[in-house]
């Protein structure tokens, strides 16, 4: 959790666009918020830790029976993306 100290005098008339400004690059350094208007390119190497963390806990989840099938579907897709980017990025095309 973040605190940010809002300045809140009679004279300091640009404290709204200070503040603003101190907010927007604190959620840019954690990731929230893109740089500039663009989209920062993706680690491929982290997303693909991300992609296999994201499986093993699906793998780990207690679903209700009904909906096994479905969870085996999404990780079934998963798997699929995370070959296809593992595949990728030995041909030398990145993520």
């Amino acid at each position: 959790m973040r605190m940010l100290t809002i300045p809140s005098t009679p004279s300091d008339w640009r404290s709204p666009q200070n503040t603003r400004s101190d907010l927007r690059k604190l959620l840019r350094q954690d990731g929230l918020l893109e740089m500039n208007g663009t989209s920062p390119k993706p680690d491929p190497d982290l997303w693909r830790r991300q992609l296999e963390e994201l499986i093993r806990r699906l793998n780990q989840m207690q679903v209700p029976e009904q909906v096994r099938a479905e969870r085996g579907e999404i990780i079934a897709a998963l798997r699929k993306l995370l070959d296809r980017t593992i595949q990728q990025k030995e041909n030398g095309h990145g993520a």
